[in-house]
């Protein structure tokens, strides 16, 4: 009997966070603007936080001085991602492996090292076309560091989920 109360209630409680979860990404899904990154960001947090509620996940102790290479990479990629830097020169850079500063970057940031470089060189180009409506997509894509244009325009869809269009950054 006792058993059968604990499975009631706990699927009453399942139910109630899933519905909580639909509720948000419909939410989003009303409200969704590619632009808006942080409203984006704050979706996904509402939802993990409910996932989080029904699948409790256990934190990892993180290491202080993995998360402080993490953070000087991100550095190094801040400065320097206008020119053409590979996760050998950084790792080169900093002192460390190779492969192990590609193992923490993928467990810290979860995302290709390459990916995350034409994402900040994306950000960047889109500030520059905001700001300098005169200038070309193509001279903006070489000066944030992209060698060619048909990279920069993979990327951008990646981020942006479609290309740039010039008629949106004129005044």
């Amino acid at each position: 009997m006792f058993q059968n109360l604990a499975k009631l209630v706990f699927f009453q409680v399942f139910y109630h966070y899933h519905q909580k979860i639909l509720h948000f990404l419909y939410q989003w899904e009303e409200n969704f603007d590619p632009e808006n990154i942080l409203q984006n960001q704050g979706y996904i947090n509402l939802i993990l936080g409910q996932l989080s509620r029904v699948y409790p996940v256990q934190l990892r102790h993180r290491n202080r001085d993995d998360v402080s290479l993490v953070n000087e990479i991100l550095n190094y990629i801040s400065n320097n991602y206008t020119r053409d830097i590979t996760l050998e020169d950084v790792a080169k850079e900093l002192g460390y492996g190779k492969h192990y500063c590609s193992k923490l970057f993928h467990e810290y940031i979860d995302m290709d090292f390459r990916h995350y470089v034409n994402g900040v060189r994306i950000q960047a180009a889109k500030r520059l076309l905001n700001d300098n409506p005169k200038r070309s997509i193509s001279e903006v894509a070489y000066m944030c560091g992209f060698s060619s244009m048909k990279t920069f325009y993979r990327a951008y869809r990646r981020v942006y989920n479609t290309v740039p269009k010039r008629k949106e950054y004129r005044s």
